[in-house]
């Protein structure tokens, strides 16, 4: 048997778990490392992925194609939008676009990368030029057309 749980988005009850770290509600279509929490009244649904060690706090919930990573916490329910390809996803104290997360304070001065940039990209040597190239790391829509 299957267990189903509704994440009150309009899809009815969907396959999902409760996360072993936090007993959060998480989609069966969703990514949770084990590293990351998922407290009791959070949840994890859709396509969205949470890695690291990030932490979703209180009654708060990550859907759609958004992502948290790094140190990330969220004590209330992330901003997430789509730009073009990449989702971007703002919490109380990281910004996660596409597969770069960040602290606030590090994408506003290009210091203080929470996070490695991906093996694809691990020559890059600053916040700058990472930040500035994230799309090269994630596979930037343009990158079959030989544009940018």
């Amino acid at each position: 048997m299957t267990t189903t749980h509704d994440f009150s988005d309009g899809k009815g009850p969907v396959p999902a778990h409760q996360h072993c770290n936090g007993g959060g509600w998480v989609a069966a279509t969703a990514l949770v490392e084990d590293t990351c929490y998922v407290g009791p009244d959070a949840s994890v649904a859709d396509h969205a992925r949470l890695y690291d060690n990030a932490r979703m706090c209180d009654n708060t919930s990550l859907s759609s194609h958004a992502s948290m990573g790094g140190d990330a916490i969220a004590s209330r329910t992330p901003l997430s939008l789509q730009l073009g390809r990449f989702p971007v996803t703002i919490s109380d104290s990281h910004v996660t676009i596409g597969c770069t997360t960040d602290t606030i304070h590090g994408w506003r001065t290009g210091q203080d990368l929470s996070r490695d940039p991906p093996p694809s990209s691990a020559s890059l040597p600053g916040a700058y030029e990472a930040r500035s190239r994230w799309g090269a790391a994630c596979g930037s829509p343009s990158d079959d057309q030989g544009r940018r």
